[in-house]
């Protein structure tokens, strides 16, 4: 996150994500809802954070 945090990506290093992972680098509600608000704007949200299956 910290190499981001010069090249811009992921919302200048404010947060990381892996298959059904999201690591905000500090904690907080307002910081969580700014990583899923750029997210959810840039159209990744349903390709980072999948839906678990009913079964």
């Amino acid at each position: 996150m910290k190499r981001w945090s010069h090249t811009g990506e992921e919302r200048g290093g404010s947060y990381f994500w892996c298959s059904d992972a999201l690591i905000v680098g500090h904690p907080g509600i307002g910081n969580m809802t700014r990583a899923l608000t750029e997210l959810i704007d840039a159209g990744d949200l349903g390709r980072i954070l999948l839906p678990l299956d009913d079964d």
